[in-house]
This record gives structure tokens, C-alpha cells and sequence, in this order.
């Protein structure tokens, strides 16, 4: 109950499973804002296909945040890294830094660092690692 907080909701469908907003006009909608930075989730990241998620709807409106962003910043646990999923949201050239809480595999590591991706490895304590 806070009324210093404005939360500003872009139009859409709403998905009460998933409790997100999606389709054509959320698209439109998103495409007018510019963010500093992105904090993007995701289902698979993969090495060669990028990153990738379920639903088509939801990847269209991923896409459009990572255009309009300066910084993109994909967050995940390491059980995504080598999976890829039905709907490709973007390559990992888009990405900018990865934080996920065990070191992926090297040959991962080499391809984030062609692609300019620091990677910051959170442990349970706390303690970042960056690679």
C-alpha cells in the first residue's frame, strides 16, 4: 500500500498461470521504454543456439527488452547452461554479463569471453567468482 511506488503495467494478455502479461500490444507497448539495465531469465542457454525459452510469446517480449536495454544481464541457476528450448529469444552476443551460481564448462567460458560476457559465479555464501 505504498504510494510512492508507481508500477507501470504495459497492455497485454494476461496469463494467470504464469502470472505475466504477453502478446502483440505488450510487444508494442515495451518497444517505447529504454532500460540501463535488463535482468533476463530464461529457460536454456546454450553455447551455439543462445538463449532460448518455452513459449513464443514470452521470447518476442524478452527480445524486445534486450533491443532496448543498455545492459543485459541473464540470470540463471547452471542447470540451464546446454539446453535449449522451443523459442529462441537471442544470441549471446546480446548478453553482456551472465550470473549463475556454479563455473560453467570451459568451452562455454571461451565462447561468453568472444562474445565480450563476464560471468559472475554467486556461491552460497555469497562470494562472487567472475570469469
Amino acid at each position: 500500500k505504498r504510494k510512492d511506488i508507481k508500477i507501470l503495467v504495459p497492455g497485454g494478455l494476461i496469463n494467470y498461470d504464469e502470472q505475466s502479461i504477453y502478446g502483440d500490444l505488450t510487444v508494442t507497448s515495451l518497444k517505447s521504454f529504454y532500460l540501463n539495465k535488463f535482468f533476463l531469465s530464461f529457460v536454456g542457454i546454450d553455447e551455439d543456439k543462445g538463449i532460448t525459452t518455452y513459449y513464443p510469446e514470452i521470447s518476442k517480449i524478452k527480445s524486445a527488452m534486450i533491443k532496448n536495454s543498455r545492459i543485459n544481464i541473464a540470470v540463471s541457476d547452471s542447470s540451464k547452461f546446454g539446453v535449449v528450448s522451443f523459442s529462441y529469444v537471442c544470441g549471446l552476443n546480446s548478453i553482456q554479463k551472465i550470473i549463475t551460481e556454479k563455473k560453467p564448462k570451459e568451452s562455454f567460458i571461451r565462447v561468453a569471453h568472444l562474445n565480450n560476457i563476464t560471468i559472475d559465479v554467486v556461491n552460497s555464501e555469497g562470494r562472487v567468482e567472475h570469469f
